[in-house]
């Protein structure tokens, strides 16, 4: 009974839970027009959908290598994001205070 439940038991749980290539377009969504419409970014999604598609394990490992490497130099090539940390707000305050004590002179 136990291994008749082991073949019956869904092995794509988490496919159903997670898409590649969903995620993938979400970080592609996050980068400027010119890396989230290249060549590079339309490979990625392409990955992506093998890896979201029925494949063994092997392909899929290789796959997701080649995605992570391919994202990897997509994101590089990204504009560093703005930060608005509480360093970066205090580092504005600090910089107005100066700023109207150098006004007042």
């Amino acid at each position: 009974m136990q291994s008749e439940y082991r073949r019956q038991a869904p092995t794509t749980e988490i496919e159903v839970l997670v898409s590649v290539l969903e995620a993938v377009q979400t970080e592609l969504d996050g980068l400027p027009d010119q890396l989230s419409k290249s060549g590079l970014a339309a490979a990625a999604l392409e990955i992506a959908r093998g890896l979201d598609g029925p494949a063994s394990l092997a392909m899929k490992s290789m796959a997701a290598k080649e995605l992570r490497d391919t994202l990897g130099v997509l994101l590089s090539q990204a504009p560093p994001a703005e930060r608005n940390d509480l360093v970066d707000q205090l580092r504005q305050q600090r910089e107005k205070k100066v700023g109207r004590a150098a006004a007042k002179g």
